[in-house]
C-alpha cells in the first residue's frame, strides 16, 4: 500500500489502515509491556510485527517532536562514551537493536567533560546514558535498563523466562570477569611479553569455555540469545574490535576457527548485524594507533 512520509509519520491512503495504526500506537503507549509479551509470543513474521514497527516509528517521531516516548521512556537519550570502549560499544549496539534515537558524545579521557564527571562522580568513567537528563551508569546496568524501559520496542535483549534470564546474566558476568580481565592484561597491565602471553592463555581458556556456553545457550541457533542477538552477545561482542587489534599483536587469532569454530562463526554473524555495523571497530590498525592514548591516560591515573 502506497504512503507519503511527512515528518516521520506515514499518512496512509487507506483511512482504515491509518486508524488501525493509530490505535496500535496508542495501545503501545498505554501498555507497552503487555504488547511486548504478545510480540514475543508470536511467530517472527506474524501480524504483530506491525505493532512493533509502529512503536519504533512512534519513538522516532516522538524524539524529534518532543513528545512522550512509549514504555516509560520519556526524555531524550544521550550517551557519553569512547569509541574503542567495549563497554560503550555494547550499549550502542543495544540502542541500535531497539532503533532508539540518541545523541552520542565522544569523551576525551585526558580531559573529561563536566557532564561526565557530574553524571558519574563515583567512577568518572564511560559509558554514561543520560535519559531525560538523568544518568545511568555501568554498561551491563545500562543495557538492562534500556531493555526494561523500552520493553515493547525491537527485540528483547534478555529472555522472558526467569531461569534463562539468570543464565544469560551468569555468562555475561563471566565474560567481563574472565575475558575482560584478560583483555586488560593483554593490552594495559602487562609489563613483559611473558605477562602478555599469560593473559592470552587466560583469554583463550575463557573463550573455550564460552564455546561450550554458546552451544548450550543457542540450541544450535546463530547467537547466544537464539535467533537474535541477546545479552551475552552484546557483552562479548563489545570486545571484538580489540580482539582484532590483539590478533595483530600476537600474530594469531584469539577466536581461532580451529579451536572455537562456533565462536568464529558467531563473530562473523555479530559483526555483520546491522546493529553492530559502524559501532564495532573493524580497523585493527586504527585501534592500535589509539592504544598509546589509552596507555598515556592510564599512566596519568597512576601518578
Amino acid at each position: 500500500m502506497s504512503n507519503v512520509p511527512i515528518k516521520g509519520v506515514d499518512v496512509y491512503q487507506s483511512s482504515s489502515q491509518f486508524i488501525y495504526q493509530f490505535l496500535i500506537s496508542l495501545a503501545v503507549y498505554i501498555n507497552p509491556r503487555g504488547l511486548a509479551r504478545i510480540i514475543r509470543s508470536q511467530p517472527e513474521h506474524s501480524a504483530t510485527t506491525s505493532i512493533n514497527a509502529t512503536h519504533v516509528s512512534y519513538l522516532r517521531f516522538a524524539h524529534h517532536q518532543g513528545l512522550p516516548m512509549a514504555g516509560g521512556g520519556e526524555g531524550e537519550l544521550k550517551l557519553l562514551g569512547v569509541w574503542t570502549s567495549p563497554f560503550v560499544i555494547r550499549v550502542r549496539v543495544v540502542l541500535n537493536l531497539k532503533s532508539l534515537p540518541y545523541e552520542y558524545v565522544e569523551e576525551n579521557l585526558g580531559s573529561k567533560s563536566a557532564l561526565l564527571l557530574g553524571s558519574n562522580p563515583v567512577h568518572q568513567s564511560v559509558p554514561v546514558l543520560l535519559h531525560g537528563g538523568r544518568p545511568v551508569n555501568e554498561s551491563q546496568v545500562i543495557v538492562q535498563y534500556i531493555d526494561e524501559v523500552w520493553a515493547g520496542v525491537g527485540p528483547s535483549v534478555l529472555p522472558a523466562d526467569p531461569y534463562e534470564r539468570a543464565v544469560a546474566r551468569f555468562w555475561a558476568a563471566y565474560v567481563d570477569d574472565k575475558v575482560g580481565s584478560a583483555w586488560t592484561g593483554m593490552l594495559f597491565s602487562c609489563k613483559t611479553e611473558e605477562e602478555r602471553a599469560e593473559a592470552v592463555s587466560r583469554a583463550v581458556a575463557a573463550l573455550e569455555t564460552l564455546e561450550g556456553a554458546l552451544a548450550e545457550c543457542s540450541g544450535g541457533k546463530p547467537f547466544f540469545g537464539g535467533d537474535a542477538i541477546g545479552f551475552v552477545d552484546v557483552v562479548l561482542g563489545g570486545y571484538l574490535g580489540w580482539f582484532g587489534a590483539i590478533d595483530k599483536i600476537i600474530g594469531r587469532r584469539l577466536i581461532d576457527p580451529a579451536r572455537t569454530p562456533l565462536l568464529a562463526r558467531w563473530e562473523e554473524r555479530f559483526r555483520a548485524a546491522d546493529a553492530a555495523k559502524g559501532v564495532v571497530p573493524d580497523d585493527a590498525d586504527k585501534m592500535l594507533d589509539f592504544l598509546p592514548t589509552l596507555l598515556a591516560w592510564i599512566a596519568s591515573k597512576a601518578k
